[in-house]
């Protein structure tokens, strides 16, 4: 390719005009990520009263999952128990996650 046949400035396609692009309401961006919008809680249990039974509930059941390992682990089958003990708590850890979330949709929302 020699120096005549190069492409110069003239044949590039015209640049996008930025003010063709959609407009993007940022809050409606952010609460898609956020855990859910004003009108419209992560989970139906986020806006009861009795949010707080409902996670210690949850975190009970994961707490459960990994005693019941343990012990499985210490009087039948390590790797079993183990793996079962494991599970209980990613249950865990994924709870009090929904809790903070549940937690912040609440504050956002005045119902702290």
């Amino acid at each position: 390719m020699t120096h005549d046949d190069a492409p110069d400035a003239s044949d590039a396609p015209d640049a996008p005009d930025p003010s063709d692009a959609p407009d993007v309401d940022a809050s409606a961006q952010a609460s898609r990520h956020d855990g859910g919008s004003p009108a419209r809680p992560p989970s139906p249990a986020a806006a009861a009263s009795n949010w707080r039974t409902v996670v210690v509930a949850d975190v009970g059941m994961g707490v459960a999952g990994v005693l019941l390992g343990v012990v499985l682990a210490f009087v039948w089958q390590p790797v079993i128990g183990g793996g079962i003990a494991s599970l209980g708590l990613v249950y865990v850890v994924l709870a009090v996650r929904r809790a903070s979330q549940w937690a912040d949709w609440r504050r956002r929302n005045g119902l702290s």
